[in-house]
C-alpha cells in the first residue's frame, strides 16, 4: 500500500509541477495578418469582363493565410485556399451593372485571426457599358478572357 501511495504521491507532484510551469512558460498571442493590395488595373473597367485583383497577405507568426474581397457590388467572396504568409492570393470577379465600386480585402490565419477589413486599401473601380461589338477598342475579343493587373511601386 505504501508503494501505491508513493506513487500517487510523485504523479500529483508531477502534477502540481505541470500546472505551476505553465504560466511561466506563456502563451503566444496570436495576431491577425496584414493584407496590402496590390492590384490596380486598367483605367476602364468593362462590365461583364472578369479581373483579377491580388493581395499580399502576411501573418506576423508565419502562420498560413488565407484571403477574401468585398466586391462592393454587394458580393463578398468566399475565403480562398491557403496560402503561405506573404504568397500573392489573386482572386477574380465581375461586374453586371455600371457603377464605381469601392473593394476592400481582407485577410485571416489558420488560427482564424481576420484581419479589418479597413486594414487593407482600397482600390475603386468604376465599371463602363462594354463597346458593341465591332466598334474600335472593343476590349477583349475573347469570352471568358481573364485579365490580371498589378500595381508596381514607385522606387524610393
Amino acid at each position: 500500500m505504501s508503494q501505491r501511495m508513493g506513487g500517487n504521491v510523485k504523479n500529483l507532484s508531477l502534477l502540481v509541477l505541470l500546472a505551476a510551469m505553465v504560466p511561466l512558460l506563456g502563451c503566444k498571442k496570436n495576431h491577425a495578418p496584414d493584407v496590402t493590395v496590390v492590384s490596380f488595373g486598367p483605367e476602364v473597367f468593362l462590365k461583364d469582363t472578369t479581373y483579377a485583383f491580388s493581395v499580399v497577405a502576411t501573418d506576423p507568426e508565419g502562420d498560413s493565410v488565407a484571403v477574401r474581397f468585398d466586391w462592393g457590388d454587394s458580393t463578398v467572396s468566399n475565403w480562398s485556399e491557403w496560402f503561405t504568409s506573404g504568397d500573392t492570393i489573386a482572386l477574380t470577379h465581375a461586374w453586371f451593372v455600371e457603377g464605381t465600386y469601392k473593394i476592400v480585402a481582407q485577410a485571416r490565419d489558420q488560427k482564424l485571426a481576420s484581419s479589418d477589413w479597413s486594414g487593407a486599401p482600397s482600390t475603386t473601380v468604376v465599371i463602363h457599358r462594354t463597346p458593341a461589338r465591332g466598334a474600335v477598342g472593343a476590349g477583349p475579343r475573347r469570352p471568358g478572357l481573364c485579365l490580371h493587373f498589378h500595381r508596381r511601386r514607385a522606387p524610393a
